[in-house]
C-alpha cells in the first residue's frame, strides 16, 4: 500500500509542472496545472463518488449514520427536513444533495482540483482538521495532505484506529492520482520533464499474492504456535491450529497429511494456502487480505458477513467482526481471548503498514 510519504513522489511522476514565471512558487504553479482539469461540478462528482464508495451502508446507534451522513449532520444542513428527516430515508440522491451543501460550506467550489477533492474528503470527516489543513498547505495538494496526516495523528483515538486513518489517506492520494487526467498531457509535454519514478514507489495497493499470504502466515503461525493440542476447546486434536476436521476437509486424500500429528510448518502452510484461497483473499487487498483470513479461520461465516458489510473498510470489517462475536453465546467465556486477539491482528497490521521494506509490496 502506498505510504504517504510517496505521495509527492506519485504525483510528479504523472504531472508536468506548468513554466514556472519568475517570482511564482513551486506550488501555485502545480495547482494552476491541475485547476483546468475538472470543472467544479466534475470534482464534485468524483469527490462525492469517493466518499460514498466506503459509506453505502446504514449503522444504528445513537447517532446513526447512512451513507456516511450522521443523523446530527443531516439536521445541521437539512434543519426543515426538506430532504429527509431521518437518514434512514436517504438513497444515494438525497445523500448527494446533502453533500453539495458540505461541498459548499467548506469552500471547495473555489479550489482547484485535486485539492478540492482532498478537501472535501478531510472536512466530511472534521471541518476543523480541514480547515487549519487549507490554511497551513497555502493551495498545496500534496503539503495538504502531509498537514492532515500530522493533525489526525495528535487526535485521541488515533492509536487505536492508526491502520484506518493511514489507510484512508493512502487511499485517498492514489484516487486524486489516478481520477486526474494529465497522463496524456504529460505524454504531449517537452523532454524537459520530471522523471516518473521507479515502478515500485507508486504502484497500487498489493492484493493477497503469495508475499502477502506469508506475512499473514507469520502472524497466524505467531498465535497458533506449533505444539500438538490433543483436543482443542472440545473439537479434537490440532497443531499449527489447524484441527484434524479442518485437515480432512482440505486434504481428504492425505496427501499433505493423514493426522495432524503428522503436520510440520511446511505442510500447515499448504493447508492455509487452500484456505486462504477458498477464503478469496488473493482479491483482496492488503491489509484486509490478513484480517479477512484471520477471521475466516475462527469463523467462516462470521468473515463473509463482516466481508460484506464492511464493503472495503479494514476498521469497518474489524467493527463487524466483533459485534457478531459479542452476539454469540459463548462470547461470556471466550470473549476476552478474542478481543486480544484482533487487538493483537490490529497491532500486527499497523507494524505492517508502518514498514515499506518489509509490508507486502514493499521494496526489498
Amino acid at each position: 500500500m502506498p505510504d504517504i510519504g510517496d505521495v509527492r513522489r506519485v504525483y510528479l511522476g504523472t504531472i508536468t509542472p506548468a513554466p514556472q514565471q519568475p517570482g511564482t512558487k513551486a506550488s501555485s504553479s502545480f495547482t494552476r496545472v491541475l485547476a483546468s482539469e475538472l470543472s467544479g461540478d466534475s470534482a464534485f462528482d468524483k469527490a462525492v463518488s469517493y466518499v460514498l464508495k466506503n459509506n453505502t451502508r446504514y449503522v444504528p446507534g445513537e447517532n446513526p449514520m447512512k451513507f456516511g451522513i450522521m443523523q446530527s449532520t443531516l439536521k445541521d444542513y437539512d434543519p426543515k427536513g426538506t430532504i429527509a428527516n431521518d437518514v434512514n430515508e436517504l438513497d444515494e440522491a438525497k445523500a448527494r444533495q446533502i453533500y453539495r451543501k458540505v461541498w459548499d460550506r467548506a469552500g471547495c467550489d473555489k479550489l482547484s482540483y485535486p485539492l478540492s477533492v482532498i478537501h472535501f474528503d478531510t472536512y466530511v470527516q472534521r471541518p476543523r482538521t480541514g480547515q487549519r489543513a487549507l490554511k497551513q498547505a497555502n493551495g498545496d495538494p500534496q503539503a495538504y495532505l502531509e498537514v492532515r496526516k500530522s493533525l489526525e495523528s495528535n487526535l485521541k483515538g488515533y492509536s487505536a484506529n492508526r491502520a484506518y486513518f493511514r489507510s484512508r489517506l493512502d487511499q485517498l492520494a492514489a484516487y486524486v492520482k489516478v481520477s486526474d487526467s494529465s497522463t496524456a498531457s504529460a505524454a504531449q509535454a517537452p523532454e524537459k520533464q520530471v522523471a516518473a519514478p521507479r515502478a515500485e514507489a507508486v504502484r497500487p495497493p498489493a492484493k493477497g499474492g503469495d508475499s502477502v499470504f506469508d506475512t499473514a502466515m507469520s502472524f497466524i503461525l505467531s498465535q497458533e504456535g506449533s505444539k500438538l493440542v490433543p483436543n482443542d476447546n472440545g473439537r479434537g486434536p490440532s497443531r499449527y491450529g489447524i484441527l484434524e476436521t479442518t485437515l480432512k476437509d482440505y486434504d481428504p486424500k492425505g496427501k499433505i497429511a493423514t493426522k495432524v500429528s503428522e503436520l510440520d510448518e511446511a505442510k500447515a502452510k499448504r493447508i492455509y494456502h487452500k484456505i486462504w484461497d477458498r477464503a478469496g483473499c488473493t482479491e483482496l487487498p492488503f491489509p484486509l487480505s490478513v484480517i479477512h483470513f484471520d477471521t475466516y479461520l475462527h469463523r467462516p461465516n462470521t468473515a463473509v458477513q463482516a466481508l460484506k458489510t464492511a464493503d472495503g473498510d479494514p476498521e469497518a470489517y474489524l467493527q463487524a467482526r466483533q459485534t457478531s462475536l459479542k452476539n454469540l453465546r459463548s462470547y461470556s467465556k471466550f470473549g476476552v481471548n478474542w478481543e486480544n486477539r484482533i487487538s493483537k491482528l490490529m497491532q500486527f497490521v499497523v507494524r505492517s503498514l508502518d514498514k515499506p521494506d518489509t509490508r507486502p509490496g514493499g521494496s526489498s
